[in-house]
């Protein structure tokens, strides 16, 4: 059944969360309401202290005004999630309303299927007991799969896990609107939807560049006093990875925050991000052994101990904000170590410490697309041997990827390959640079189909390897712009602008997934997901990774002339 609340002139939302706010300091002066609430409109009230929650009830009523009414005064007796609310805590509080905008039945087997985490709330009637779910609970719990979430809403109705697959269960999918309290903003408020701003902002150049700032401030912000980014997080349930040291992502977010310190104009902003970057480069020193060989890697326990990606990375970073001249012989030696890990083949071996070129390792998809990169900077230098292993290796990538596709490949190997092809046509890199545009041009167009068209939440993300779109987009999202530039400077104006759309669709995704500043008073530790990227839409699990990618696509897209309108 569709409900519609009837509004007034005074329903706005502002309005309506002040409303909330004066019935809950009513309420906290007041005994607890005796009386079932009734009607047609549903809400619901939640407040916040902190990020954390404290009160989160429903108000029913004829109407708008007169349901956000009882939902406060309910709200303010609810000692559900801890102490009761104190009239000296109310200013620090923060209020959400929730208003009801359909109820449509569902079946058991459609919610496995289709309910969307996230957008859709549900709830369930079994036996008598009823109890339900906001879209924002499995966001906020840090829940993905739709089962354990009806499993966790029959427990919440006080009935067996699996009470809501039963026959006689009654499951409805609901929609709601969500309007937040945020005393940082003119308005005063804010609407959420997924638990982000509704709408997306533009892809201009400005708006881009504070975004950038807001990505490189986070991952600044989450460095540790070793010097390692914290690797996993997720600002609502406070899980932190007790492993931060993945040794390729922290050495990606070395080479992101080292490539925006060189992009920095701010002096004071420039040598922050060039110290972090550094010291990063230290806390990786800290994981140094030697090889068989006796070149250098980072090595530490696990199934791939010492990965060609981190070597790789870490020289990538040592191109940047002048970390190379301070750090020279360090760089030579991870030359040599990337030179002494490819075949005569051209095949690069992924672990350091294992022999052979290890050609069917799921690494090839991403840490010889990395070396390759990193030695296209070498042979600008004029490093003969980078020069010539970079030739050997285009063959055998190029036939690895048509033999088994895989999306992983396409994001480093288009920037690697990119770039030998101006070394090419210098006459540095015994290659054909046609050759060597084609090859950019079929991978980009390759991982294009996976884009998502309008109009969706999802609009302009890459689905890939059966998954909703997420985190990944902003290396797709980078690929395009890449390919944008080089189909650019060769006049071929039809392809350019084909990537210059799927770019500038993909940016705007990328920024639907970064925490912003109407979203801080949701989080415990706002300092800690502010500017942060999340895993996708349903899930808001953090990791510096994804960071590192989304500085890395914004410096791209600031960086390539004519893509961002202004």
């Amino acid at each position: 059944m569709l409900t519609q609340p009837r509004k007034s002139p005074a329903d706005d939302p502002l309005e309506l969360l002040s409303l909330a706010r004066r019935e809950i300091a009513t309420g906290l002066r007041s005994p607890p309401p005796r009386e079932r609430s009734r009607g047609p409109v549903h809400v619901n009230v939640t407040i916040l202290l902190r990020g954390a929650l404290r009160a989160s009830t429903s108000g029913r009523a004829p109407t708008l005004r007169e349901a956000t009414a009882d939902g406060a005064r309910r709200a303010a007796h609810d000692a559900r999630f801890g102490p009761m609310l104190s009239i000296a805590e109310l200013d620090d509080a923060t209020v959400e309303l929730w208003v009801q905008r359909s109820r449509l039945p569902l079946s058991p087997r459609a919610a496995l299927e289709s309910l969307d985490l996230g957008a859709d709330g549900v709830d369930l009637e079994c036996d008598g007991a009823r109890a339900y779910y906001k879209p924002s609970v499995p966001l906020t719990l840090g829940v993905t799969s739709r089962e354990l979430l009806l499993r966790r809403l029959s427990r919440k109705a006080r009935l067996a896990p699996d009470a809501w697959a039963r026959p006689g269960a009654r499951l409805h999918r609901t929609t709601w609107d969500m309007y937040l309290e945020h005393s940082g903003l003119p308005e005063g408020v804010v609407r959420l939807h997924r638990l982000r701003p509704l709408g997306d902002a533009p892809a201009t150049r400005d708006e881009l560049l504070d975004r950038l700032d807001l990505a490189t401030d986070r991952l600044v912000t989450s460095q540790r006093a070793s010097g390692l980014f914290l690797y996993r997080y997720h600002p609502f349930t406070g899980r932190v990875a007790r492993d931060n040291a993945r040794l390729v992502r922290q050495a990606g977010c070395a080479y992101a925050v080292a490539a925006a310190a060189e992009a920095e104009t701010d002096p004071v902003w420039h040598e922050e991000l060039r110290a972090s970057a550094r010291d990063a480069v230290a806390a990786l020193r800290a994981f140094e052994s030697r090889t068989h060989a006796g070149t250098l890697c980072f090595e530490r326990d696990g199934p791939e101990p010492a990965p060609l990606g981190a070597v790789a990375l870490v020289l990538l970073a040592l191109q940047f904000a002048g970390l190379r001249g301070e750090l020279g012989p360090l760089a030579g030696e991870l030359v040599r170590t990337i030179l002494g890990a490819q075949a005569a083949d051209g095949c690069f071996r992924c672990d350091l410490q294992r022999p052979g070129a290890q050609p069917g390792s799921p690494g090839q998809n991403f840490y010889p697309g990395e070396a390759l990169l990193a030695l296209t900077y070498e042979a600008e230098r004029g490093d003969a041997a980078c020069a010539e292993a970079i030739a050997r290796a285009l063959p055998w990538y190029r036939r690895h990827f048509r033999r088994a596709p895989s999306p992983a490949f396409v994001l480093w190997q288009v920037d690697a390959w990119r770039r030998a092809e101006a070394l090419a046509g210098a006459g540095a890199v015994d290659l054909d640079a046609g050759e060597l545009r084609r090859f950019v041009f079929e991978l980009v167009d390759w991982i294009l189909p996976f884009q998502q068209g309008a109009p969706s939440d999802f609009a302009g993300g890459f689905a890939v390897n059966g998954r909703p779109p997420g985190f990944s987009t902003s290396l797709y999202a980078e690929a395009a712009i890449r390919a944008f530039e080089l189909a650019r400077r060769h006049g071929d104006e039809p392809r350019s602008e084909r990537y210059r759309k799927a770019a500038l669709r993909g940016l705007s995704f990328l920024m639907r997934l970064q925490i912003v500043e109407e979203m801080t008073p949701l989080f415990r530790a706002p300092e800690l997901a502010l500017g942060a990227t999340t895993s996708s839409l349903d899930d808001f699990t953090i990791r510096c990774d994804f960071d590192q990618h989304t500085i890395t696509a914004f410096l791209a897209a600031c960086e390539a002339d004519s893509l961002l309108p202004d």
